[in-house]
Parts: structure tokens; C-alpha cells; sequence
């Protein structure tokens, strides 16, 4: 008696009353040699728990994507304040001082705003910047307007 207990503890933790009552009637109409009926009803089982299963999956899957959407749209929020002025001053830059190397550009360009060297090789890269590869590089001022 002890383990028909708990086997029946087992079975209602698992997935409720409803699927100890189906799982209890396929035992019995396999008992009973009807054993069709019971693959029915065990399928029917099978299908109501893999849904219930999907469905929270799929329910935790859109929260993740969620989150993720919102995390991205955060993250594209965080500009430089000073950003197109930056951008615009390298521009200008490379007009006038087309030798100037990309390394002498973000060097003085980190020394006017505090920007980060990765933020600034994003934009040269996304703005196209980069002015064709001089024969010699040279140095020069930044120029502002």
C-alpha cells in the first residue's frame, strides 16, 4: 500500500489530477486487454502535457526575446552627447589633412572629449571616414569649423 501512495504522490506532483486519472485508466484498460483504447487515451496524455510543456516554453521564450529587444534598444540609447561634432570634426579633419593616420585622428580626438576608442572606430567605420591610405602619413590639427 505503501508504494501505491506513493506512486500516486509522484504521479499528482508530476501533472496534476487530471493526468493521474488518465494515466490511471490506460494501467487499467491494459489490465483489461484493451490495450487500443489505452494507447488512445495514453496519446491524448502525451499531447496534453508536451503542449502544457511547449506553452511555457514558449512563454519564457517571448519574455527572453523581450528582454533581449529591450536590453539592444537600450544600449543604442547611450550616445556621446558630443557625438556629430565629433564626427564632424574628423571629417572636416580628413578633408583638410588627408595623410593624417587613423591612429593620430582618435589620439587627439580622445584628448579634446572623452570618448572611448571603440565608440570612435565605430563611427569612422559606419560613417566611412577613412580617408584612402597616403603614401606617408603626417600629423596635423583638428580642425573645428
Amino acid at each position: 500500500m505503501k508504494n501505491n501512495l506513493e506512486a500516486k504522490a509522484i504521479l499528482e506532483h508530476s501533472g496534476g489530477k487530471d493526468n493521474l486519472v488518465l494515466l490511471q485508466a490506460v494501467m487499467m484498460l491494459k489490465k483489461a486487454n484493451c490495450d487500443y483504447i489505452a494507447n488512445e487515451i495514453y496519446q491524448l496524455y502525451h499531447r496534453m502535457n508536451t503542449e502544457k510543456m511547449l506553452s511555457g516554453y514558449d512563454k519564457k521564450l517571448y519574455k527572453k526575446l523581450i528582454i533581449s529587444e529591450d536590453r539592444r534598444n537600450a544600449g543604442k540609447k547611450n550616445e556621446h552627447k558630443n557625438k556629430q561634432e565629433i564626427i564632424n570634426v574628423m571629417e572636416k579633419t580628413w578633408i583638410k589633412h588627408q595623410s593624417m593616420s587613423q591612429t593620430t585622428m582618435i589620439k587627439k580626438i580622445r584628448e579634446h572629449y572623452k570618448v572611448s576608442e571603440k565608440s570612435l572606430l565605430t563611427w569612422i567605420k559606419e560613417n566611412e571616414l577613412l580617408p584612402p591610405k597616403p603614401p606617408k602619413y603626417t600629423s596635423g590639427e583638428l580642425v573645428f569649423d
